[in-house]
């Protein structure tokens, strides 16, 4: 089934605040994050869950992506996966190429540990149409990543509808 949540990865106590548990529970989930929040990934029964992989983090401080933070984190989670929306399987900031070899690498890994796995569309996915494809249909959920200029082109509203079928 198809679902839209809005995952909140800060400040998600001012949100509750607002709101009760269970109203955060039917729209709200919680983003988590290998080295920013590599704790339990659930605050509260019933909240559903995801994890980014930390590619920006790396790539915003000119460093290589270190993989075993996500590791470390697939085995600590693991007891949480029924709750888990997805984990976003590593990508390469605005490089669809090199995202796709990553995603064929993690996606089985992911998998393994009993999580869904999430693909990250990147800058030049419109070049590789197919390739997308492909992608998504061994993905769980899509991940938007890109630039803004990409992220925010109509031609997103296509790789939704894709990701949905």
């Amino acid at each position: 089934m198809f679902q839209i949540r809005n995952l909140i990865s800060k400040d998600r106590h001012k949100i509750i605040e607002q709101i009760d548990e269970v109203s955060f529970c039917d729209g709200f989930g919680i983003l988590n994050s290998p080295v920013a929040r590599p704790r339990n990934p659930v605050t509260f029964q019933g909240a559903m869950w995801a994890s980014d992989n930390d590619a920006y983090t790396y790539w915003m401080h000119s460093q290589p992506y270190n993989p075993l933070p996500l590791l470390k984190c697939l085995a600590k989670w693991q007891a949480y996966s029924d709750t888990c929306l997805f984990v976003n399987a590593p990508d390469v900031i605005a490089d669809f190429d090199a995202t796709v070899r990553n995603f064929w690498y993690w996606q089985p890994l992911i998998k393994v540990y009993g999580f869904k796995v999430a693909f990250t569309v990147q800058n030049g996915y419109r070049h590789n149409w197919q390739v997308l494809e492909l992608c998504l249909s061994y993905a769980d959920a899509l991940f938007i990543g890109c630039t803004n200029s990409e992220k925010y082109h109509p031609r997103m509203w296509d790789v939704v509808k894709l990701a949905k079928e």
